[in-house]
Parts: structure tokens; sequence; C-alpha cells
């Protein structure tokens, strides 16, 4: 006779409390990943591991990097680096909203590869004044916003049609804008997975981040394959995530830490490794090329995305920075003349090197910019 199913069945289970059972889940996935570093560690981790052994890139020695700190930091006290910097510039988002957001988004889908093969360069004119470089993509999107074209919104973005995109990016100069079938795919991807994964709404996906930028720039990683920016150096994994660190960064910057922009963990962002810093970190005496690669690089050949050259380039950049964001750390805690203690991070140290970099071109003409073709930066 079988038995019946009274007998059989297993006693009741206690109630287990909605906040209870939450955080058992919380601290289950907690324990998986503990092993795993958070996103930006991993850039530092394996950039200082390369720039420690690197070739044909030093990073400079401490003399350099005490008198780099010194004088970035008088430039962070006297307010001239801030998150309000942001906003500064007429082109950026002057309002922080919903729609900044969106902007900011498309705007760092699309950061990258502004230099060109010609002395031409790609060129956007806004209300009377032309741009180049990273403000020509910033002009082109407010270009196309004043004449109705919803470019930001995932919508837009998940039905692109090439001949829209093209009028978008048309140029001012003889020169086009370029990789811009990469920039075609990535932008219909991206508003595709918005519309898939997050309602259509990037607010929706920081929001999911939780006031980490670290959680937010994994989020993007997974689901935005075109920020995955790392390379391999003597068999060696090297991360360098350097447009889905300036997403977060740029959201900071423009939401003043506040709102969208209020991440808790913003100190853990890297600088951001391109084309423009690393000159400026030469001139500063913060990187030093071997003569090999001066010569190079004055020929003017174009290096390619993962060689050992590149990644060298790139990720002693990186930890360049970070040792100055140490120093100047240690300097302010020093000092006892400062009414207020500005906020010293890698990023506001990029923003401030970048924009050295580009007021004094003329001066940097003599230290060439690495010439590499990618999607990352």
């Amino acid at each position: 006779m079988a038995p019946s199913l009274s007998s059989t069945r297993a006693p009741p289970r206690a109630r287990v409390p909605l906040q209870v059972r939450a955080a058992a889940a919380v601290a289950a996935k907690s324990s998986r990943t503990a092993a795993v570093p958070l996103p930006s560690q991993r850039v530092l981790d394996s950039c200082r591991t390369v720039a420690e052994h690197a070739d044909q890139v030093r990073v400079g020695d401490a003399a350099a990097i005490d008198h780099a700190a010194h004088t970035i930091l008088d430039g962070l006290v006297a307010g001239r680096y801030s998150t309000a910097s942001w906003r500064a510039h007429p082109l950026h988002p002057q309002v922080a909203d919903r729609h900044a957001a969106e902007f900011i988004f498309l705007l760092d889908l699309m950061n990258f590869s502004f230099w060109s093969d010609s002395d031409t360069l790609f060129t956007v004119t806004y209300r009377g004044i032309a741009y180049t470089g990273y403000w020509s993509l910033v002009a082109a999107i407010n270009r196309a916003r004043d004449e109705g074209i919803a470019i930001t919104s995932a919508y837009r973005m998940a039905t692109m049609l090439r001949e829209t995109l093209q009028h978008v990016f048309r140029s001012d100069s003889e020169t086009p804008i370029s990789l811009f079938e990469e920039r075609f795919e990535a932008i219909r991807q991206a508003g595709q997975v918005l519309l898939r994964r997050f309602g259509g709404s990037i607010v929706n996906l920081i929001k999911e981040a939780r006031g980490s930028c670290q959680a937010l720039i994994e989020l993007v990683l997974q689901h935005f394959p075109t920020f995955d920016d790392r390379s391999t150096y003597k068999g060696k994994t090297v991360y360098l995530y350097k447009r889905v660190q300036i997403l977060v960064a740029d959201l900071w910057a423009c939401f003043e830490g506040r709102g969208l922009g209020a991440f808790h963990d913003i100190d853990l962002v890297t600088m951001f490794a391109d084309y423009r810093v690393p000159q400026g970190l030469v001139h500063l005496g913060l990187l030093d090329y071997s003569p090999a690669l001066l010569a190079e690089l004055h020929v003017g050949d174009l290096i390619p995305p993962g060689s050992a050259t590149e990644v060298e380039i790139r990720t002693t950049s990186i930890w360049a920075v970070e040792l100055v964001a140490r120093r100047i750390k240690e300097l302010l805690r020093k000092r006892t003349d400062l009414m207020e203690t500005p906020m010293v991070n890698a990023i506001l140290i990029d923003f401030y090197v970048w924009d050295y970099a580009k007021a004094h071109q003329d001066e940097l003409a003599k230290i060439p910019i690495h010439r590499t073709r990618t999607i990352f930066y």
C-alpha cells in the first residue's frame, strides 16, 4: 500500500521575513563575488603591473611627481578644477536633469577617435563657432537637437537610419568623422539595449547601480560591450575602461555629486587613458618615452590597438596620475592654511592635464601623440 500523502509531506517551513531573505541573498552574492576586484581596481592593478615592467615608457621619478602634485594642487585650491568646471563650458548640458544624463550617455558612447590622418580635422560649426576634436562631437549633438532630431532618446538611437546619422555628423571641413560605421553600430545597439533591458531610460540604468559608480561600470560593461576596453600585455589581461569610467565621471561632474551623479565610491575611478593626456604627462615630466619610441612617434605611423607600445603608453599614464593623486593627498594633510579642503581624485587631475594639453598645443607640438585608430578612445 502506498504511503499517504500526509505521511510523506515535509513539515511546514518557518516563514522567513522578506527583509531577512533579501539580506541573505545580498550576503550570498557578496560571498560569491568577494574575490573579484571592483572594475576600477582591476584597471589600477593591471596598469601598475605593466607600468613597473614597461620597456619603452617610464613613470617620472619622485621629484617629477612632487612638482606636478604641487602645480595641480595650486589649481585645485584656486578652484579652477572642481565638479563645477564641467558645466562651465557652454556646449555641455547646463541643467542637471534626465536630459543631461541622456546627453552624457550618447556623448561617451561616441567619445573616441578625433584625430585626423590629414592636417584638416573633422569640424562642426555650431552657432557661428567651429569646433574640432572632442568638442566637435559635443557640438554635433547640440546641433542635431536644435534641428529637432531627438538623437539622445533610446528609441531614436535604436531606430537610427544611416542617412540620419550621416546628417548629424556632417563635417564643415573636407574631413569626415572617423569610424562612422562603428559609431552607427554602437548607437543602434545601445538604443536597443536601453529599450529591451532598461525601459528605454538611462535613468533606470543609473538607478539600478544604487549610488555606486563601480556597480554602474559593471552594468555598462555587461550590457554595452562597446565600452569593454581591455588589452593583453605579455600574456596577461590589462583593463583600461576609458569610456565607461569617463561616463560615470561626466555624470558625477554634471550633477556635482548629487542626484543621478551621486556616487559614494567615485574616488576609485582612475584617469582616462587616451592620446591627449599622455602628451601632457610627458610635458609635465610624469612620463618618459624611450628615444626609440619618440622616434617612432615622430614618424607618425599608426600604432596598432593592443600593441605593446600602445598598452605601455596608456597604462603608465594611469599609474602616473594615481601616484600624483596620492602625493596631492599627502600634501593636503600637511596644509593648515586652507579654509576648505578641495576634492582630489584622478578624475579632476585628468581634467586638469587634458585642459592643460589643449591650452598649450603649440608648446606641446614637439611631443607627438600616439596615433591609434580605435573605438576605445
